[in-house]
This record gives structure tokens, C-alpha cells and sequence, in this order.
């Protein structure tokens, strides 16, 4: 699925597999292995693979998503190149649904690979998100990628490619800082992993930004297993500007806009 914003930062959910390497691999048998790579996708040349200074630079905004302390751990991926898998450490600080979600993605069946890819994810802004078989980005959502009215599909790997151009996150943005650019495409693996992606691109983006306090008519959310609900204005919610004023919400059907926070409560 694609998805442009033309007056602000944009994602698009496509019909492909993305380039970042969140690799949560899964053993002969099917069972998770729980790990969560930054590497390459297939396509990319030997010249644009992500770098050590791209798997830092990652890493830490994976601290500021997941509130942890996130330690990586180098190797090699199916294609030999070089990846660096991610597991959580100490609570730096209570994110508790930015935890859920990397969580979730670390002990998924299937592997999410995240890539440093500036031409992919300027598609959507910020990155962009496709099914995928490994690292190879798949041409079209395949079946088991689709929510459909018979239920869930049965889940696929995910390929999320990340636009490193726009890190370090600006924490003075109130509408669309990197990290939460960064977690909306982790929802997007998310949903695939666990067969929750829509083929109509503007029914996924809505359930993928979620429902803020205040929105009326709201969304309807993606039936995640139990225990599990992220979207990205939770993310919003949980996190702050710099001087600790909460980030704007984002509209889910009009995603160029981000309304501010509607008191009393003051969050998302």
C-alpha cells in the first residue's frame, strides 16, 4: 500500500517488504528464536548496506520508543552481511506500550528486518513498511500479510526501512519527531507479523495511527493477540517534547494534521 502526506512527514505502508533489519527469526521447528536485527535488505548494493554508525544511531532511538536500554550484538545475516541483533536491558524510563510493541517484534515468530535505506523510505517520509521473506521485500502483500473479513492471515516476515537522514529525533517537534515516525512503521511490521494489515491503504494507515481522546468517530483497532494494543498515539501519549510539554496527536483519516492534546487530560 502507498501513502504520501504532501504537507508533512509521511509513511507509506506498501505493498512490498521494507529495508531495516529488525530480524526476529524463527527456528526449523517455527518456534521464535526472539531476536530483532538492524541490517540489509536484499536489494540493497554493496555500497548502501547499514553501517555501524546507522545501527547506533538506531539504537538509540529504540531506547527513546521502548523506554530500555537496548544492546546490540553483531553477526551475520542469510546473504552474509553484517547484522546487529537488538535485546532489551534496564528501564530507563516507563514506555510502557513503546516496550510492548519492540517487545512484541524480539518475540515474534516471524523476523522484522530494519534497514538504513533513504531511497525506499523517502516513499513515506520517514520510512516505509512492506511483508517480506527474510530480508527480500515482497512485491505484493502476499495472503497471509492481509486481514480480510475471514479473520487474520497467518503472519509474514516484515522489512522496515528507516530515512537515518532525519536522526537524531528533534525533540521541540510536536507533530513529527523521528522516533514516533519510527514507531508508526514498527506498528506497520507488527500488523504483519501477525496477518493484521489492511489492502486498503487508508483503513491501514487509520488503524495503524490509532484513535486519540476526543475523536469521534473512532477507528476501529487491529485485533492483536491478547495483552497486546499499540498504535501510534498511544506512542504519542506516553512521550514528551524536551520541556516535557506532551507531543501532539495525530489525526488517523487526516494524517497532515496533528491536534493538540484535548484537556483536561492533556495527552493523546
Amino acid at each position: 500500500m502507498n501513502h504520501a502526506r504532501p504537507s508533512a512527514p509521511s509513511c507509506v505502508l506498501m505493498r512490498h517488504v521494507v529495508p531495516l533489519a529488525f530480524a526476529v527469526a524463527a527456528s526449523a521447528s517455527g518456534a521464535a528464536h526472539a531476536v530483532l536485527n538492524i541490517g540489509s535488505h536484499t536489494n540493497q548494493t554493496q555500497s548502501q548496506l547499514t553501517t555501524q554508525q546507522h545501527a547506533n544511531a538506531i539504537q538509540n532511538e529504540l531506547q527513546r520508543i521502548s523506554g530500555r536500554t537496548v544492546i546490540l550484538t553483531p553477526g551475520q545475516d542469510v546473504n552474509q552481511r553484517s547484522i546487529w541483533t537488538v535485546t532489551l536491558g534496564a528501564q530507563i524510563q516507563a514506555r510502557a506500550h513503546g516496550n510492548t510493541l519492540v517487545t512484541a517484534l524480539i518475540n515474534s515468530a516471524r523476523t522484522t528486518t530494519i534497514v538504513a535505506d533513504a531511497g525506499l523510505a523517502g516513499l513515506g517520509g520517514g520510512g516505509v513498511t512492506f511483508c517480506a521473506n527474510g530480508p527480500t521485500r515482497a512485491l505484493l502483500n502476499p495472503p497471509a500479510c492481509l486481514a480480510t473479513n475471514a479473520g487474520a492471515g497467518a503472519g509474514t516476515d516484515a522489512v522496515v526501512a528507516i530515512n537515518t537522514a532525519k536522526m537524531p529525533s528533534n525533540m521541540t517537534d510536536p507533530d513529527a519527531p523521528f522516533y514516533i515516525l519510527f514507531g508508526h512503521e514498527l506498528v506497520h511490521a507488527w500488523h504483519a507479523t501477525v496477518g493484521q494489515r489492511l489492502a486498503a491503504t487508508g483503513a491501514n494507515e487509520a488503524r495503524t495511527i490509532g484513535n486519540y481522546l476526543g475523536l469521534a468517530p473512532p477507528v476501529q483497532n487491529a485485533a492483536l493477540p491478547p495483552g497486546i494494543t499499540v498504535n501510534e498515539n498511544l506512542l504519542r501519549r506516553e512521550n514528551t517534547l524536551q520541556n516535557n510539554a506532551p507531543l501532539n496527536c495525530r489525526h488517523p483519516t487526516n494524517t497532515a494534521q496533528y491536534p493538540a492534546p484535548v484537556p483536561p487530560n492533556a495527552t493523546c
